[in-house]
C-alpha cells in the first residue's frame, strides 16, 4: 500500500509539472516562477490611454524637451547599449483613432515647427541604464495657441537580439500645446457676479463654468463650458430659458501688473467696450472683470477650477 501511495504522489507531481509547463500564462511571464530577464521588454511607458502631454508657457524661448522615453522592462539594467528605432509612419492614424474615440481635435505636429535632436528617431538605452530619451527642440511661440498638436510614435525595431518589443506599450501619442498664465477652466462666482441688461429683458444665468483659452501670450478667448455655443450666456426673464448674447469676449492682460487692459469681441471686431476693469490674481489664479458693451454691463469673478 505504501508503494502504491508513493507512486500516486509521484504521478500527481508529474502531472502538476506537466500542467505548469503547458500553462501559457507562465510562458507569458504573468505568474509562476517569473524570470524578468527571460523576456527583456522594450516599451514606451505611458498612462492607461497611451498618451503623454506637454503644456508649455506661451513664450519666445528655444526649448529642448525630453519628448519620448524608451524603457527596458527587465530585472537588470542594460548590459549593453541598446538602440531602439522609433517610427512616425502611423502618426496620423494614431491621432485619427484618438480623435474619434475621445471626440478630440488634435492636429499632427508639423515637422517645420520642431527638430529632433541627436540621432533623430533612433534612441539609445545606454549600458547600465533602463531608459533612453528622444529629445525634441522647439519654440512655444511658434505654436498656434488655439491648437493642440500631437505625434504618434511606434517602436519599429531593436538593434540587439534577445529583446522583445512590448505588445501593450509599443505606441505612444504625445500631445503638445502652448498656454499662457490665464488659460484654465473657471467657475463664475454667483455671489459676486452679475449681468445687467439695460432693457431689463435678461438677467444672469449662474452658476456655470467657463474656459479661457490662450489666444496670444497675454490674451484669452471665452468659451462657455455649459452650453453648445461659446458666447456669453444670459437668462431670459420672460421664458426662463438661456439666451445667447452674441458676445464672445477676448480678454487681454498686462503681464507686469495683471490688470485687464482691453476687451474685444471674437465675433464682432467692431464692437466697442467701455468701463473696462479687471485683475488677474496670480496667487490663486482668480480673475475679476468688468465691462460694458451696448446694453450689457458684465461684472464677473472667475474662480480657478482646473487646467484646461
Amino acid at each position: 500500500m505504501k508503494a502504491l501511495n508513493k507512486i500516486y504522489a509521484i504521478a500527481l507531481l508529474a502531472l502538476g509539472l506537466t500542467s505548469c509547463l503547458q500553462d501559457k500564462e507562465i510562458e507569458d511571464q504573468k505568474y509562476g516562477m517569473i524570470d524578468l530577464n527571460a523576456k527583456r521588454i522594450i516599451e514606451l511607458p505611458a498612462n492607461s490611454s497611451h498618451t503623454s502631454t506637454f503644456a508649455l508657457a506661451y513664450e519666445d524661448k528655444e526649448t529642448v524637451l525630453d519628448f519620448v522615453t524608451v524603457r527596458l522592462a527587465a530585472e537588470q539594467v542594460a548590459a549593453e547599449d541598446i538602440t531602439v528605432k522609433l517610427s512616425l509612419a502611423s502618426s496620423q492614424a494614431i491621432i485619427d483613432a484618438y480623435n474619434e474615440a475621445e471626440e478630440a481635435e488634435l492636429v499632427e505636429y508639423p515637422s517645420s515647427l520642431y527638430e529632433l535632436q541627436g540621432s533623430g528617431l533612433s534612441v539609445t538605452i545606454p549600458k547600465g541604464s533602463r531608459t533612453g530619451v528622444l529629445k525634441l527642440a522647439m519654440n512655444p511661440v511658434d505654436l498656434d495657441p488655439s491648437t493642440t498638436y500631437a505625434l504618434g510614435f511606434t517602436i519599429e525595431s531593436v538593434d540587439k537580439s534577445g529583446y522583445t518589443i512590448s505588445g501593450n506599450f509599443d505606441n505612444l501619442l504625445v500631445t503638445i500645446g502652448a498656454k499662457n498664465a490665464y488659460d484654465a477652466v473657471y467657475r463664475i462666482n454667483p455671489e459676486t457676479s452679475s449681468i445687467v441688461d439695460a432693457n431689463g429683458l435678461y438677467t444672469d444665468d449662474y452658476p456655470r463654468d467657463i474656459s479661457l483659452s490662450t489666444r496670444t501670450a497675454n490674451s484669452v478667448v471665452y468659451y462657455d463650458e455649459s452650453y453648445a455655443y461659446n458666447n456669453l450666456i444670459v437668462n431670459s426673464i420672460a421664458t426662463g430659458g438661456a439666451a445667447n448674447s452674441g458676445i464672445r469676449p477676448i480678454y487681454t492682460f498686462d503681464p507686469a501688473t495683471g490688470n485687464l487692459v482691453s476687451v474685444t469681441d471674437f465675433n464682432d471686431g467692431t464692437r466697442v467696450f467701455t468701463n473696462v476693469e479687471g485683475k488677474f490674481n496670480e496667487a490663486d489664479r482668480s480673475i475679476y472683470i468688468k465691462w460694458t458693451a451696448g446694453r450689457w454691463t458684465v461684472t464677473e469673478n472667475y474662480v480657478f477650477l482646473r487646467e484646461r
